[in-house]
Formats: structure tokens, C-alpha cells, sequence
């Protein structure tokens, strides 16, 4: 084993540290330097561990030609031709530009069915809309969804997360919220806005 840690943490325990000749110190140092190396190390193995573990080679359809002789499935659309089912979508705007104004607006759609901006079909949207607000203050946010006057209120759940601590990127935390999500019955879950999220 390239890295023997007992030994040294063993002779650092034991040893005295002299004043004035700086001697005992610079062996401290340089074995904390040693620790620091193999921790490294260490972490770089597990990651490798844990990359090899959920690898896997991707879909691979042979040439082009091939490709395209496999069936096109038809798309599924929460909104036509823009939300499809079961997607990510991200909307990207400069700062006050009304991202969260567009989000209500949307989730008012989904929830009472009606046109998307009075232009894009009604939604096929049974399910409830979860909205983590990670910016607007409570009371301003509830008092936008009074003006908004969503009527199926009860397919709307709203989470105020600013200042809140939830880390998303912890496992358990991950496991926790899809239970959460799975018990309230989302079929959307907004992030307003979602590097707010990851901060």
C-alpha cells in the first residue's frame, strides 16, 4: 500500500514539539501534507468507483441510414408544441424581465385548462403543479395568485424556499422530495428560478 496512515498519525500523537527549532513543526506539516495527498487520492478513486458503477454505453443505431429507418414515436404534448409530456423545459431571461410572471400565467393554464397566453392549446394537465419559489416574498407571491384568479386552486401547491435550506444535490434529501412529489401527485414541478435551487 503506497499510503500508510496509521504510522504516521501514530507518530504524530507521540511526538513532543520543540520551541525554537521549528524541527517538530515542519514534521507535522509534511505529514498533514501526505494525508491531504491521499484523501485526494481516495476521493479521485471513489469517484472512478462510483462513475464505473452507473456507466453505460450509449444507443447506438449503426449509420445514419439505419437510423433513420428505425418508427419516429409521436410526440406526446402537455401543451402542443411546446411542454412536451414528461420534459424539462427551461425558460431563460434577463433579470426582471417577468419569468415568474410567465410561470403563474402557465401554471393557470395547467391547472383550470384554458389556453396558454390565450394562443397555445389547453393543456392536458390532470395532475397538480408544484412551485418551489426560491425569490418572491410570500405575501407578494400570494397576492399575484389572488389577481391571477386560478380557480382549481387545489392542483396548486406552492413551497416558499428563499432562505430556506434544502439541499438538493444530498441523496436522502433527492429521495425524500420524490416521495413528496409522488404523495401530493405532481405531474409538474417548477423551480422559480432554478439556480436558486443550487445556490
Amino acid at each position: 500500500n503506497e499510503y500508510n496512515y496509521a504510522p504516521a498519525m501514530s507518530e504524530i500523537g507521540q511526538m513532543q514539539i520543540a520551541d525554537g527549532d521549528g524541527d517538530g513543526v515542519d514534521y507535522v506539516l509534511k505529514n498533514e501534507v501526505r494525508l491531504a495527498r491521499a484523501r485526494r487520492e481516495a476521493n479521485r478513486l471513489l469517484n472512478l468507483e462510483e462513475a464505473s458503477a452507473t456507466f453505460k454505453m450509449p444507443e447506438y443505431f449503426g449509420h445514419l441510414g439505419q437510423e433513420l429507418e428505425l418508427p419516429i414515436e409521436e410526440v406526446e404534448w402537455t401543451i402542443k408544441d411546446l411542454f412536451p409530456t414528461g420534459a424539462n423545459v427551461t425558460l431563460t431571461a434577463q433579470y426582471k424581465a417577468g419569468k415568474t410572471t410567465l410561470i403563474n400565467s402557465l401554471t393557470r393554464s395547467l391547472a383550470d385548462g384554458e389556453k396558454f397566453l390565450n394562443y397555445f392549446d389547453a393543456p392536458d394537465h390532470p395532475g397538480r403543479i408544484v412551485i418551489f419559489n426560491y425569490e418572491v416574498n410570500k405575501n407578494q407571491y400570494r397576492r399575484w395568485f389572488r389577481d391571477l384568479g386560478v380557480q382549481n386552486k387545489e392542483k396548486v401547491s406552492v413551497y416558499h424556499m428563499k432562505g430556506a435550506v434544502f439541499p438538493l444535490l444530498v441523496p436522502h434529501i433527492q429521495d425524500r422530495l420524490v416521495e413528496m412529489l409522488i404523495e401530493m401527485k405532481a405531474q409538474t414541478w417548477i423551480l422559480d428560478p432554478f439556480a436558486g435551487a443550487f445556490t
